[in-house]
């Protein structure tokens, strides 16, 4: 496992995992971040004893800060596609791409809740549905996302290292 390490013992330490080649520059922000290269480094390089937290920033232009707690480690050998990442339970929609972070999503949400309007009109238009409730979770949904997107990640870095 590559990583950088900028830390300073007088600042809680911060991950960041990227994709680190021969471009790569550290952020700016980079005061006591450490930094691992995504190719090959993992979430338990990072947590790994049950009951330890981790906030995380995903796509810096919207924020999308996530809090997990690592609870419990399972194998369950009967569960179709193991090898794939699950949910097993959640809370609201989820991310919607691009939308602006939560204040991008909490304006979805009250137009939606609203069902009138220019933005409930700009908002439909831009996700191809009248209809949306941002307060409710499908684990079957969300199960297919995380396959989906799991496939498509991989698919994509795959590709990305066989052009090099």
């Amino acid at each position: 496992m590559h990583s950088q390490d900028m830390s300073d013992p007088d600042l809680p330490q911060r991950w960041m995992f990227e994709y680190i080649d021969d471009d790569y520059e550290p952020p700016y922000f980079s005061k006591n971040l450490r930094v691992f290269d995504a190719s090959v480094a993992k979430l338990k390089d990072v947590i790994s004893m049950p009951g330890e937290k981790i906030s995380f920033c995903y796509d810096f232009g919207d924020d999308w800060n996530v809090d997990l707690t690592f609870e419990k480690v399972f194998v369950d050998k009967e569960l179709h596609g193991r090898k794939f990442p699950r949910a097993l339970e959640g809370e609201g929609y989820g991310i919607i791409e691009d939308c602006g972070g939560t204040r991008g999503l909490a304006e979805i949400a009250a137009a939606f809740k609203k069902k009138s309007g220019s933005d409930y009109k700009k908002y439909s238009e831009w996700l191809g549905r009248k209809d949306m409730d941002l307060d409710t979770f499908d684990l079957e949904r969300m199960d297919i996302l995380l396959r989906y997107l799991a496939l498509q990640y991989w698919k994509v870095y795959e590709q990305y290292e066989d052009d090099e």
